[in-house]
Order: C-alpha cells, then sequence, then structure tokens
C-alpha cells in the first residue's frame, strides 16, 4: 500500500510539472524583454552591420530590429535613409523628440513594422515615411502622438508609391492618425482611432485618417471614435479608384456613394456623408459631428444640403469641390475648423445659415456663388474668399 500510495503521489507531481511546463511555453514566449538603447542610425545598407542586427538583409532574410527600448530627446529613434536592403522592425517601445521611427529614399524589397509600441509627444510623428515604397504597418500602438503615421511623396508621381496599414490603434493623436499625400496605392484596414474622456486639443485640428491627392485605397472595417476620414482630391477618377466598405465612424456607418441619383438623406444615421458624381441629392435634418468632415460633395450637380448641424467637424462642416448647382440652406455650423470649404466649384448658394466659433466660416476658392441672409457669430475669420 505504502509503494502505491508513493506511486500515486509520484504520478500527480509529474502530471502537475506537465501541466506548468506547458502553462510556461505558452506564456513566456510572449513575454518581450525590451533593451534601452540609443537611437539607431542608418544612412546606407553598410550601416545595418554596425548594429549586429540579426538577418542579411534579403528578402528571405531581412535584418531584424526588435526588442529595444529607444526614448530619446533627439529627432529620431530610428532613422533609415537611402537603403535597398529589406529590414523588420518589431517589438520595440519607441519614443522621440519628433520622430520614433523616420524612413527616407529607400527602395527594399520588404519592409515591416509590426508590435512596436509608439509613446509619442504633441508634435511628434510615431512614423514617417517619404518616397520610399512598399511598407506595411502593422499591429502597432500609436499614443499622444502629433500624428501616428504620415506616409507622403515628395517627388510627384515620377515614383510608384504603395503601402498598407493594417490592424493598428491610436489613442489621443493630435493632428493626423493616418496621413497620406500623394500615394499611388494603399490599403487600410481594421484600424482603431479613439480619445480618452477628457482628452484636451492643443493647437491644432484633429482629422483622423486624411488622404490627400491619393488614389486607389482600399478603405474597409476600421472604427472611429470622436474623428473621422477626410478624403481630398481634384480629380473625378481619384474618387472613383476608391474601394471603401464597412467603416464606423462614432458607431455609425461611413457613408460613401458614387454615380447615383434622386435620393433624400433625412435624418440620416450616418456618422459621415460623401456624394461622388452624384446628382439631385438632398441631406436634410441630420447631425454630423466629431467627424472630422461631415459632407463632401464632389463632382456633384443640383445636390443640396439643408436643415442640418455640424459641430466640432476639424476639417470641415460641409467640402464642395469640383461640382455644379449646390444648394447650402438653414444649416447650423459650430466649433468647425471651416464650416464651409468650397473649390472648384459653380453656382453654389449659401443662404439662412448660421456661422458661430468656427475658425473660417465661408472659404471659398476659385468659384461662383451666392451668399445671402447668412448669421456669423464669434468666428475667426466669417468670410475668406480667394479668386
Amino acid at each position: 500500500m505504502s509503494y502505491l500510495r508513493t506511486y500515486s503521489v509520484r504520478k500527480v507531481f509529474l502530471f502537475s510539472f506537465l501541466v506548468v511546463m506547458i502553462i510556461l511555453s505558452i506564456v513566456i514566449p510572449t513575454i518581450i524583454v525590451r533593451r534601452k538603447h540609443k537611437p539607431i542610425l542608418i544612412q546606407s545598407d553598410g550601416d545595418f552591420l554596425k548594429y549586429n542586427f540579426l538577418g542579411s538583409g534579403t528578402t528571405e532574410d531581412p535584418f531584424i530590429i526588435e526588442n529595444y527600448e529607444i526614448k530619446t530627446d533627439d529627432f529620431y529613434a530610428i532613422a533609415i535613409g537611402n537603403v535597398s536592403k529589406s529590414f523588420i522592425i518589431r517589438n520595440n517601445h519607441l519614443q522621440a523628440s519628433r520622430d520614433g521611427i523616420f524612413i527616407a529614399i529607400s527602395s527594399p524589397d520588404l519592409l515591416i513594422i509590426t508590435n512596436n509600441t509608439f509613446d509619442g509627444r504633441e508634435n511628434g510623428i510615431g512614423v514617417k515615411i517619404w518616397d520610399t515604397s512598399g511598407c506595411q504597418i502593422i499591429n502597432n500602438t500609436f499614443r499622444n502622438c502629433g500624428a501616428g503615421i504620415g506616409i507622403m511623396s515628395l517627388t510627384s508621381y515620377t515614383t510608384w508609391i504603395e503601402c498598407t496599414i493594417v490592424n493598428n490603434t491610436f489613442i489621443n493623436i493630435s493632428q493626423d492618425a493616418i496621413f497620406l499625400f500623394k500615394i499611388n496605392k494603399a490599403v487600410i484596414e481594421n484600424n482603431r482611432c479613439m480619445y480618452d474622456e477628457g482628452f484636451e486639443e492643443g493647437d491644432y485640428w484633429k482629422r483622423g485618417f486624411y488622404f490627400a491627392r491619393t488614389g486607389n485605397i482600399t478603405i474597409k472595417n476600421n472604427n472611429l471614435s470622436n474623428i473621422g476620414i477626410t478624403i481630398l482630391n481634384y480629380e473625378l477618377e481619384t474618387y472613383l479608384s476608391h474601394i471603401v466598405e464597412s467603416n464606423v465612424i462614432n458607431g455609425k456607418e461611413f457613408g460613401y456613394f458614387t454615380n447615383i441619383k434622386n435620393e433624400t438623406y433625412y435624418l440620416t444615421d450616418y456618422g459621415q456623408l460623401y456624394f461622388v458624381n452624384c446628382s439631385f441629392i438632398s441631406v436634410e435634418n441630420s447631425f454630423l459631428e466629431n467627424c472630422s468632415l461631415g459632407i463632401n460633395f464632389a463632382f456633384c450637380s443640383n445636390c443640396s444640403a439643408s436643415w442640418n448641424s455640424f459641430t466640432n467637424d476639424d476639417y470641415s462642416g460641409i467640402t464642395v469641390i469640383g461640382s455644379k448647382r449646390i444648394d447650402l440652406i438653414w444649416n447650423f455650423f459650430d466649433s468647425n475648423n471651416y464650416g464651409l470649404y468650397i473649390i472648384n466649384s459653380l453656382e453654389v448658394d449659401i443662404f439662412a445659415n448660421t456661422f458661430k466659433n468656427n475658425r473660417y466660416g465661408c472659404y471659398i476658392d476659385n468659384s461662383t456663388y451666392n451668399l445671402a441672409d447668412n448669421d456669423f457669430l464669434n468666428n475667426e475669420v466669417d468670410t475668406k474668399i480667394r479668386d
């Protein structure tokens, strides 16, 4: 009996030991031990070798920059330029006076930025990329940055630039969570943008996702709170090149409509409304607030917006681009950057609206208009007209 009891105790001990080892094998790999490190500066392919990174810089064996904690008063935590080698930046905690990661004028076959945390400063950017194509920015967290991700071409469209931005989280971003400028193709999916209760805006207008002069964007399954999506292009074809599906703004659907006619949106439950190449559209009695840009009429005709309220839209309440015969009547605009922003449009009637506490009540650029019987109260600039 003593032998059996001892054998049973050993079995229980062995089983318990195996369970503990299995649990540890699951938990331990998820624990990241980051090493404190000085800022990393790479200005040529040869500079990768100075840091003894894993990898050789090929697509199959990229350099790996990982598991660092870099907190610095220098401009950049990691700066890379003029390289062609492939590399991955992952599992780092980065904070610098300007940019967490800055990549410029490079042509790697593989460039992945994943599972990093960026703690920013008011004027800083988490990830800034200039004139570099093919970056994949996946599953990162951006907190308290001036901007989250900024990708731009400084050489017009002479170089094809595309990017993928997926599964990232943006918290308390004071300007743009994602900024794209002159990008040829982009995928923006499954990202989240939010603000803590009591977040105080600084001297900048936050614009959420801001895409300017950028074509062929796939925008899917993103969720933004207290902010929205701003898309500004000056060609109809560019607006029509986008794929926009299943995005949520302040708990409501983001409406992006192309080539439709004869529709009325009354007391609409959309978080934002974009109309592209549409005609005879009416938006009435709707509240579009805290969403960057309430209504965008882009290359539309014979449309109207009346009896709507636009408050705290950090780009504009209503934007009209390349459109004609647009009636804007009896709307209320309060505490926006632009109440109305109108450019390259014809025959825009602006009648009996109220503009209060905006930076600009009406900003009209290269357009014909009729502006009558509106109330302007406590705006920094009531009307700004540019020919």
